[in-house]
């Protein structure tokens, strides 16, 4: 099943998928630079099966691409922080986030319900490079009314793998069986086209002979 994207690049319909495929994500997930060779050792498939898979993951949009996971902190900007905007609504909120786009030190911007409009979360290096930010750009945000900062203490990732639970869960995944790549999968899912197994014929059974008709 194609998965249908809308403008933003996110995918409006879940894409159906079995076991083999949530275990290929599960294991780039863990490690995206893995090989089609290595894939394929740990779920007991061919090479080229298991990139036919991958291929059609990334066609459907649910691999969207790899990333190095870059620590901003190890670059010198330590400091993480949480803004929650408010502005006018309307035509000016598209050009809020047209504007917030330019801000390199915006790592993530969301459109949210609630109290505030936009939560933007952004890496700075210490607070007079939060100051820098907050006065001279974020406070000059299109339609800007309010805006309330917070510093990240501590953040934890709980897991890279998040989705496979959630789909287990839910019984998001087919039962499709890993039929392998020279297996035509339309027969093995339809019983009647199956040849039928060799072995002993079932023996005709027996009429029971007619019992004659009694008097009353």
């Amino acid at each position: 099943m194609r998965a249908q994207q809308s403008d933003r690049g996110r995918v409006d319909r879940a894409v159906t998928i079995d076991e083999t495929d949530q275990r290929v994500l599960e294991l780039l997930a863990v490690d995206a630079r893995l090989s089609s060779r290595a894939l394929g050792r740990e779920i007991g498939m061919s090479p080229g099966a298991v990139s036919e898979r991958v291929a059609r993951l990334e066609r459907e949009g649910v691999i969207r691409g790899y990333h190095a996971d870059v620590d901003p902190a190890a670059l010198g900007f330590g400091m993480e922080v949480i803004i929650g905007l408010r502005t006018e609504q309307g035509s000016l909120l598209e050009e809020a986030l047209d504007y917030l786009k330019t801000i390199s030190e915006i790592q993530y911007v969301y459109v949210v319900s609630g109290q505030w409009d936009l939560v933007i979360l952004i890496r700075v290096r210490d607070q007079e490079h939060l100051r820098e930010m907050v006065l001279g750009r974020v406070w000059h945000v299109p339609a800007f009314r309010h805006s309330e900062t917070l510093l990240v203490l501590d953040s934890t990732r709980c897991s890279v793998t998040w989705f496979s639970e959630l789909m287990s869960t839910a019984g998001s995944t087919s039962t499709a069986t890993n039929l392998g790549p020279d297996v035509d999968r339309s027969r093995a899912e339809d019983p009647q086209q199956q040849p039928a197994k060799p072995g002993r014929p079932k023996p005709t059974p027996l009429k029971e002979p007619r019992k004659p008709a009694q008097d009353c």
